[in-house]
């Protein structure tokens, strides 16, 4: 599929698809773009299909299945008098950091549009009332877990984080009745966050995630989600780290968190930085 285009393979298609499935190319025809940011789940749900049906269809029209779909149809759309650059080369640094760069700067820019003011104020409500909040993760996730554990700490938030699936599960059945979950997962739909969510609602426990699909399973099981944009699935192939845009938001949550009245922060933070300046050198 390398040199044919994206949009030629579903109209040269089209004529053999049935009928769940001329849905998706006809949603996709006209909504493009926004389709490059979508997962299965929210595609189907704008098609009226299922998700099986996205599935068949991505591989109908010549791609190993959606994700495949996305990369190319993504290349496709894109102007290219205003796109930036995907190229990497380590004989070119200069360009190869402004290209990278460049992407993240998207990314903030369109994560900074997306994300809902409102369950912003109620995540910090959440947490400034919580006995202790406990963060979840998997994989790629996990490093952003801890790193958030220890920057709410920081602020005076008793903070609670494991890595492996089994201490997470633990943790999530002995989460008290006042503490509050915080997911974070890029997909929103791994399954061992899934498990840990729908222990917390049973239990009642009132949670947050952070995930890059707004309507993805994870979102369903929180009370509160922040939607992230990320882009770099879709256009560098070769590697994606999905932890920048979690950080930042996390970063942000952080300075709103410093304002509120409720808590003094910046007392705890400078506390323990004069305790702590005897290591440093």
């Amino acid at each position: 599929m390398e040199n044919y285009a994206t949009i030629m393979a579903i109209n040269n298609a089209y004529p053999d698809l049935f009928e769940q499935e001329r849905k998706v190319a006809e949603y996709i025809l006209k909504n493009p773009e926004a389709v490059t940011n979508m997962s299965v789940t929210e595609l189907a749900e704008k098609s009226n299909v299922s998700d099986a049906t996205i599935i068949r269809f991505s591989k109908k029209v010549g791609f190993k299945g959606f994700y495949h779909f996305k990369i190319s149809l993504a290349k496709d759309i894109i102007d290219p008098e205003t796109k930036i650059s995907t190229h990497i080369d380590v004989e070119n640094i200069k360009a190869s950091i402004d290209n990278i760069f460049s992407y993240k700067i998207e990314e903030i820019k369109k994560t900074a549009d997306v994300i809902d003011t409102t369950s912003v104020k109620n995540c910090i409500d959440l947490i400034v009332n919580c006995d202790s909040l406990y963060f979840f993760a998997a994989g790629n996730s996990n490093p952003v877990a801890v790193y958030a554990a220890y920057q709410f700490s920081q602020a005076g938030i008793k903070t609670v984080v494991n890595i492996t699936p089994e201490m997470q599960i633990n943790a999530a059945f002995s989460m008290g009745e006042n503490d509050v979950a915080f997911g974070i997962s890029n997909s929103g739909s791994t399954r061992m966050m899934l498990d840990v969510f729908e222990i917390t609602q049973k239990r009642k426990i009132k949670s947050i995630c952070i995930t890059s699909y707004a309507k993805s399973p994870l979102a369903q099981l929180s009370d509160c989600t922040l939607h992230t944009v990320m882009t770099e699935k879709i256009f560098f192939e070769a590697f994606s780290s999905s932890r920048m845009m979690p950080m930042v938001v996390i970063d942000a949550l952080l300075l709103l968190l410093s304002k509120n009245k409720t808590i003094d922060a910046y007392k705890h933070n400078s506390n323990c930085e004069q305790y702590l300046a005897k290591y440093k050198y």
